[in-house]
């Protein structure tokens, strides 16, 4: 499961390489990663790539046109210009040459694609709360997040809509006054 801080890397990565690019093809492999029937990966084509950002687990390629949202999911992924061994859900082609492929490894389709005029057009990005990797987050905003949780800031940190940047497997506690002991691991 890729992390925030990979899909960071990621998003920087494929911000310095595409921005101002061309889309100028788009092949989609597996239809059931489109999560937006109505709008499909066509409309992309023609569209010139204004920049690449993550929000939590989420990449916005943003464009003069439509973007493009990648949820990955569980096993997602994408490349730039190479090639991996899980399958190729769907793949961009630019008018410089590159080409971006989108795969998942997992034993069931979890990445999505969607064509969206507003990255909050996608329910799971639309409630994500402030991103705790963001510079300019505070701790002013901690204290919210945490709000009237503060003795018990495990279950707090395990909601996305309080910290998009979880999702890590972690223990969920049986927190009281006196004690706070671990009694399972769970996927978040």
């Amino acid at each position: 499961m890729p992390e925030s801080p990979e899909v960071q890397a990621l998003a920087e990565f494929l911000d310095q390489h595409l921005v101002a690019q061309r889309i100028v093809g788009v092949d989609l492999e597996e239809f059931r990663a489109l999560k937006t029937r109505a709008r499909p990966l066509d409309e992309l084509i023609g569209a010139t790539v204004s920049g690449v950002r993550r929000f939590g687990k989420h990449l916005e390629i943003a464009t003069d046109g439509a973007g493009l949202v990648i949820s990955f999911g569980r096993a997602g992924w994408a490349l730039l210009d190479e090639q991996m061994d899980a399958p190729v859900l769907a793949r961009v082609e630019f008018d410089s040459g590159s080409s971006l492929t989108v795969t998942d490894a997992g034993s069931f389709l979890s990445l999505g694609l969607s064509v969206v005029d507003d990255v909050r057009d996608v329910a799971s990005i639309a409630k994500l709360g402030p991103d705790p990797l963001d510079p300019a987050y505070s701790r002013a905003q901690f204290d919210v997040a945490l709000g009237s949780r503060r003795n018990r800031s495990a279950p707090c940190c395990r909601s996305r809509s309080r910290s998009p940047a979880s999702g890590a497997p972690t223990p969920t506690r049986s927190c009281t006054s006196r004690s706070c002991r671990p009694s399972r691991t769970r996927w978040i």
